[in-house]
């Protein structure tokens, strides 16, 4: 039901901005249109800071941050979002996210 177990990696303070890299497990069973990211993330890095982009991978999947919301969309190798309820709690996603 949530992204879990995230930790940061590394940061790089760059100029109005941040580079991070994260690590976490995926939900258990993922949510239609993306999985909450934004509280998740600035709780792993410390501080306040608003994700403007995300890009990586978990297993044969890559992820697509959504600004509006939020959340973090989840796409399978064929570039379709995963089916709901699709159990992502044994896949360790790596992603670098862009903040400022």
């Amino acid at each position: 039901m949530a992204l879990t177990n995230m930790t940061l990696v590394d940061t790089v303070d760059h100029d109005n901005g941040f580079i991070d890299v994260v690590t976490f497990n995926g939900d258990n069973s993922y949510p239609t249109n993306g999985s909450d990211f934004k509280d998740l993330f600035k709780a792993a890095v410390g501080r306040d800071s608003e994700p403007l982009s995300a890009f990586g991978y978990g297993g044969d999947n890559t992820v697509e941050y959504i600004p509006s919301t939020g959340k973090l969309k989840v796409r399978a190798a064929g570039g379709s979002e995963v089916a709901n309820t699709t159990n992502l709690a044994a896949v360790s996603f790596r992603i670098t996210v862009i903040s400022r």
